[in-house]
């Protein structure tokens, strides 16, 4: 190298570090300042110098070949593939008449396997050269795809700390499926769902068990998927080198990490839009008729999942447009391969796309439910959607997602070194226009951005929404890295490929452990983050899933209303407490009862402990000590042990002074052969009568060997001497005072208390119906009639209620 070319070459590394240090100083006056205009004019100057001082460098771009010639392939694997399209497009047409259906999937499946096999000539062979000829490559790709599973893998149990409410509506749509016999490709349930992720959470069931954990290991292992597919496509596009240092980048991007790790059907987005690219430009290099077919499979599929993928179709459309206007006459030579794509891409769309044929407002419901429309209607202006265009064009490098369960509150999506790789890299992408692989970025980013952008304004930025550019903001990290490489590897040959070697894994690992920080630290231990996460309502759930087996639950129905008590206790009984009904328990038990509140129950806490003193008190708090939620334990003796009337007995014919002895009676039903005390004798009983039902009850009193008295609030309803008496009253639902008296002067003597109920036949009142006299001291008298706003004529409904 002579001192001239010295000269130049070192001037572009000086632009190309003046560059970072103007990039590092445009991302810190983002992150401290906030100062957009000035950041952004920093970036402008910093991505200009970058250019400068790249411009020149000898790029390796496998892509940037002319796309090669397509031919078809033999007759017999051809037919074989169409035979296979024919059988799926058979299978999507038997949805049209129905929208379950196991043999439309059966014949849909079978030929989508025969087109993805059927162009196959023959499996390669993995031979002792090939593994020392990439050894080095193998090596680093183990490397980066360890580090993706470790940020994926890591504490997945213990975080994030729960499911929260769509993550658990996710998990019990995916058990009913799998309990299902029945093939749906669709379900209203929670908004509606493509239902290609639920039944990967549910194959997720059958492998690892049913539970949350389950569930996200589904994702994380996608998420490692995508980084693996990632890395070909980078391959593909600039390179091995530039593959390595965007992959890594991917695989400890917080963005991407969380996404892996939420169960959310989002985390498809990604792995099929790199999946599509990887195929499609290995097809383009290659000529390759299957590549072609893969892509299709691949982007069809994606349609089947999260609905912001709807635009990627678009993308790539865009991307062979490109390629198109770039090479003059290239349609003529590939056509047989983008008709292959075309069609795949319909049958992988497969059932899905017959029943929106069907259905087309379940299409739209979401993306209108949710539309930016209704913020500009109501401020009859525009405002909304250029906030929403500012918000979601600086996600990356600004403030990004304020919701806890996607980001760290606010934080930008990409850390500091990620965001600078980034902006740099579009700069260079747009310098390179003329290269599909550069401008297709500039194409891909504005129109991934309109799920999010054309969402309501509240909801932005959003980074589940806009996930379909997280492939793109890494592939502008590519472009960084591309000519960098390059530009380090001309100046300082023969050492300099080492070189750049130890300054990007210092880089890179500076930026790994920004993420792993950011995520794993300040994430995981933000406060809102947890309480985000619904973390009360998913302790009480497994609590309920650790007793359900040997207890009958009573749960606070604010709990299960939540999915996570829906989903994690999917298996086992409960029910849920209405204190108008379990306070007290009015049946026969015959195993422990648990009741679960939550916190704003505390003072059923306090009517139970006064209700059940023997029962046992949980205070079950969360990681700051809040109250999650109570747990009331009680055996069958316990809930006995109130049930029936507290008896006075007495000495002589009166009830005066002190008793001779205290007991309950469990009914009324009483005789004597021996009797308790010497004749004569009286007793006294006080308590709560509980009548079940609104209606006719008839009441009858029998007092053998002596005279009864039965009072019913303050109405003396009965009095019997020797023979039976009985009388018919109407009577309220609920708790009545009850006050039976009674004295015995001969044998045999006995006292029996009977009813028959609306609609019953005579029995003697049940011990479930007989308490202590408190029950009865408060509570309003309820009217209710049918209709609204119809006070008049007979009610269809009374009852005693205790608590409103």
């Amino acid at each position: 190298m002579n001192t001239a070319e010295t000269r130049l070459t070192l001037r572009h590394v000086v632009l190309w570090l003046t560059a970072l240090i103007l990039a590092l100083m445009a991302q810190r006056q983002f992150e401290t300042e906030g100062i957009i205009r000035d950041a952004l004019l920093l970036y402008g100057a910093a991505a200009v110098l970058f250019v400068l001082a790249v411009r020149e460098a000898p790029l390796q771009l496998p892509a940037r070949a002319q796309p090669a010639a397509v031919p078809l392939p033999a007759r017999g694997r051809l037919a074989a593939w169409c035979g296979g399209a024919v059988l799926a497009s058979a299978g999507m047409l038997r949805f049209y008449s129905r929208t379950a259906d196991n043999l439309g999937l059966g014949l849909w499946l079978a030929g989508v396997i025969v087109m993805a096999i059927s162009p196959v000539e023959k499996l390669p062979r993995l031979s002792r050269d090939f593994f020392q000829r990439h050894r080095q490559e193998l090596i680093v790709f183990a490397l980066l795809m360890l580090a993706a599973a470790g940020m994926r893998f890591y504490h997945l149990g213990q975080f994030p700390p729960a499911a929260y409410l769509d993550e658990a509506d996710n998990g019990l749509e995916a058990l009913k499926l799998l309990d299902s016999s029945v093939y749906i490709p669709y379900t209203r349930a929670s908004n509606g769902h493509p239902t290609l992720f639920l039944y990967l959470l549910a194959l997720g069931f059958h492998l690892f068990g049913e539970g949350v954990l389950a569930m996200r290991l589904v994702t994380a292992f996608i998420g490692l998927a995508t980084v693996a597919a990632f890395y070909f496509l980078v391959r593909e596009w600039f390179g091995m080198r530039p593959a390595q240092w965007a992959t890594f980048a991917l695989a400890v991007s917080r963005w991407h990490v969380n996404f892996s790790r939420v169960v959310f059907e989002a985390v498809l987005t990604p792995f099929f839009a790199v999946l599509t690219m990887w195929f499609l430009a290995r097809a383009l290099r290659t000529g390759r008729w299957r590549d072609y077919a893969w892509a299709g499979l691949a982007l069809g599929l994606g349609l089947q999942g999260y609905l912001g993928y709807r635009v990627f179709p678009v993308i790539v459309t865009l991307y062979l447009l490109l390629h198109i206007l770039a090479w003059p006459g290239l349609l003529r030579r590939i056509w047989a391969g983008v008709l292959a794509l075309t069609v795949a891409a319909i049958i992988g769309f497969g059932p899905l796309a017959v029943y929106f044929a069907r259905f087309p407002e379940d299409f739209t419901h979401r993306a209108t439910q949710a539309s930016v429309m209704q913020d500009i209607e109501r401020e009859g202006s525009y405002q909304p959607l250029k906030d929403n265009i500012r918000k979601t064009a600086l996600m990356f490098v600004y403030q990004g997602d304020p919701r806890p369960r996607h980001n760290l509150p606010n934080a930008p999506m990409l850390d500091r070194w990620s965001a600078i790789f980034f902006m740099l890299g579009l700069g260079y992408a747009l310098y390179r226009w003329r290269d599909p692989e550069h401008l297709i970025l500039w194409l891909w980013l504005p129109i991934g951005a309109l799920p999010g952008v054309l969402s309501l304004a509240d909801s932005n930025p959003h980074s589940l929404r806009t996930i379909i550019n997280l492939p793109a903001v890494f592939l502008a990290v590519a472009a960084f890295w591309n000519p960098t490489i390059a530009l380090f590897r001309r100046v300082f040959q023969p050492w300099g490929s080492r070189g750049v070697l130890a300054a990007g894994v210092l880089l890179l690992a500076f930026s790994g452990w920004l993420n792993a920080d950011a995520y794993f630290h300040k994430q995981a231990g933000d406060r809102a983050v947890y309480y985000d996460f619904d973390p009360d309502q998913n302790m009480a759930a497994q609590f309920a899933l650790e007793h359900g087996r040997t207890h009958r639950l009573l749960i606070s129905p604010a709990l299960t209303n939540h999915s996570a008590i829906k989903f994690i206790d999917y298996r086992i009984p409960y029910e849920d407490f209405l204190v108008n009904r379990h306070l007290p328990i009015r049946e026969a038990v015959t195993q422990p009862v648990m009741f679960i509140l939550e916190p704003a129950h505390q003072s059923i806490v306090q009517r139970l402990q006064e209700l059940y003193p023997s029962g046992r008190l949980g205070i079950h708090t969360d990681r700051y000590g809040q109250v999650a939620f109570y747990s009331y334990a009680l055996t069958p003796e316990d809930i006995t042990g109130i049930q029936g009337l507290p008896a006075a007995y007495y000495a002589g014919p009166d009830i005066e002074g002190t008793p001779a002895f205290t007991r309950r009676d469990p009914t009324l039903d009483l005789e004597w052969e021996t009797p308790p005390l010497s004749l004569p004798f009286s007793a006294e009983w006080r308590g709560s009568l509980f009548v079940p039902a609104y209606g006719d009850y008839v009441l009858s009193l029998e007092c053998r060997g002596g005279r009864a008295v039965l009072v019913l609030g303050e109405e003396e309803v009965l009095t019997a001497e020797g023979e039976r008496q009985e009388t018919a009253r109407r009577l309220p639902a609920g708790f009545h005072p009850i006050r039976v008296t009674a004295q015995f002067v001969s044998l045999p003597a006995g006292l029996h208390l009977r009813w028959t109920p609306p609609g019953g036949t005579e029995e003697a009142v049940p011990q479930v119906y007989l308490y202590d006299e408190g029950l009865s001291q408060f509570g309003l008298l309820g009217r209710y009639f049918h209709g609204a706003d119809q006070f008049g004529g007979q009610p269809a409904l009374i009852q005693i209620d205790p608590y409103i």
